[in-house]
């Protein structure tokens, strides 16, 4: 199997492994599995958390889980917890952390009460109100796919884009600090909520408007903002006078308070918790987190099985697995039991399966000795030479970032796009033909491993990796990027590989390999 595919299952084959001796409870039961066993697992402090309170939990590009709490922050590979904090980390100035975002290329972003912290290929660094943020105290954080990432702090708004800060004051145009809450609409928009109210900024002319019909919460803390592709917004509002909160919806021009906890939106479920560091948990239909809330608290949701404790943070996975973050009692994992894997060889064109690889709509991709099979609904589709296939022994797959799937075989490179394949050239001939391994990497740029040595494309140009520029061995069977975003190469008779920034460094038996 080569190590690109690789990259994609450890963390899944890790999860599994550390719910070994989970227990099968039957409740919560999701909705797209009503009479399944589940797996139950929990871990606390003795199991390497920081401390029991799980303030949110978000899974990066890479599989990775991490978690913020008042000790710092953990990234879990499901098996153990990596802690980072002031005692081992410099980009940290206090343990408390709140808030995660991803942005950009992958970097993961942390709020503090004293900063914010970034982590990008292996790195952290913090940033201050020295940097170019408003304050030190950050409220809130989203990223805008196309305006960058906006942080909420104790004196206004700050963006940073392409590596600049951009603040907003009261001076220019917030309605007050701190700042809250954000949200980023459909069109682009940023709402703010604040302590007084909620406004709109258009980040294409700096401006803030606030252009919500009046209600009576119109001036108190926004807590959670929700906005739909139509335009309809909720926003859960937290009255002072009165210590109650309140959920209003605001469509074509009119304000309606509805019931808490929950409302039903674009196909999924968003629960309203005031427990909730974002206010609103947005969940799939596949679990029916509505059910959990306690019935003399409408605003908390509590865990369905013992301890039943409050629920302050949630994640659905990549392969939809459901973890919760309590108030006291560490960190909940459930999942359905998994189909057996012998149900995929039923129409296979070959029981000689060299590689796997699921695409974003969860359909199931196997490169056999006997061409591509495409599983899908129960049928499996078979792609050979005739339909498009440059040779039928497909030994290696890989999605890009566009959903497109990267075919390496014996005789070339194949693209699947648009429901068809095409051959891709590349500068290679005889033994560089047959492809071993392809890695479509996060910068962009494409990777082969051949039986002739390595080639990597970037911005269109192609260069080549044999034993002449870096190389123990031209056979190169094994890809692997890592967190950092460097190239592992393995060869068959040269070792290890490392590819950095252009640089290849070489690892073998001399330097620690077991063989």
């Amino acid at each position: 199997m080569k190590m690109a595919l690789l990259l994609q299952l450890i963390p899944a084959f890790l999860f599994s492994l550390a719910a070994a001796s989970a227990q099968n409870i039957s409740d919560p039961k999701p909705q797209q599995a009503a009479d399944a066993l589940l797996d139950h697992r929990v871990w606390r402090e003795e199991h390497g958390l920081p401390v029991d309170r799980i303030k949110d939990i978000i899974q990066t590009r890479d599989g990775y889980l991490w978690l913020v709490t008042s000790h710092g922050l953990a990234r879990f590979d499901g098996v153990r917890f990596t802690v980072f904090n002031r005692a081992n980390t410099s980009a940290f100035r206090a343990d408390d952390c709140w808030i995660l975002v991803e942005g950009e290329e992958g970097a993961l972003w942390i709020a503090t009460p004293h900063g914010l912290i970034t982590y990008s290929k292996g790195h952290f660094r913090g940033f201050g109100a020295e940097d170019g943020l408003t304050d030190d105290f950050i409220g809130a954080m989203t990223y805008g796919h196309k305006t960058g990432l906006w942080v909420g702090t104790g004196a206004g708004l700050s963006r940073y884009q392409h590596g600049h800060w951009t603040t907003y004051r009261i001076s220019d145009g917030v309605l007050t600090a701190p700042v809250l809450r954000l949200h980023e609409d459909h069109a682009g928009r940023i709402w703010v909520g604040t302590v007084k109210g909620l406004q709109i900024l258009d980040p294409a002319t700096s401006r803030f408007s606030a252009d919500l019909p009046q209600h009576p919460y119109s001036s108190n803390n926004v807590f959670g903002i929700h906005t739909d592709a139509d335009g309809t917004a909720w926003i859960l509002y937290f009255d002072r006078d009165n210590s109650s909160f309140h959920l209003m919806r605001f469509k074509n021009g009119e304000a309606l308070e509805l019931p808490m906890p929950f409302v039903n939106l674009d196909g999924y479920r968003l629960t309203v918790s005031s427990q909730s560091i974002l206010g609103f948990l947005r969940v799939s239909e596949r679990w029916p987190m509505e059910e959990w809330f306690a019935k003399d608290a409408p605003h908390q949701l509590i865990l369905p099985v013992p301890p039943h404790d409050v629920i302050i943070s949630h994640l659905e996975d990549h392969e939809g697995g459901l973890w919760v973050g309590t108030r006291n009692s560490g960190l909940h994992r459930f999942r359905v039991e998994p189909k057996p894997i012998s149900r995929l060889l039923d129409g296979l064109p070959s029981g000689m399966t060299w590689t796997v690889a699921q695409d974003e709509h969860g359909i199931l991709w196997a490169g056999t000795d006997k061409g591509l099979a495409r599983c899908a609904d129960g049928k499996v589709t078979t792609f050979g030479i005739q339909g498009g296939l440059s040779d039928e022994y497909v030994r290696s797959l890989s999605f890009d970032k566009q959903g497109r799937l990267w075919v390496g075989s014996a005789d070339g490179l194949d693209v699947f796009e648009n429901g068809r394949l095409r051959s891709v050239s590349f500068p290679g001939t005889g033994l560089e033909r047959k492809v071993r391994a392809v890695l479509w990497a996060r910068d962009d740029s494409l990777w082969l491993g051949t039986d002739g040595g390595g080639f990597r494309q970037s911005s269109g140009n192609w260069t080549s990796l044999t034993a002449t520029n870096g190389l123990g061995d031209n056979r190169a069977p094994l890809l692997l990027e890592d967190g950092a975003g460097d190239v592992w190469i393995g060869t068959v008779a040269g070792g290890l590989h490392r590819w950095r920034a252009g640089q290849v460094a070489r690892f073998t038996s001399n330097g620690g390999l077991a063989s």
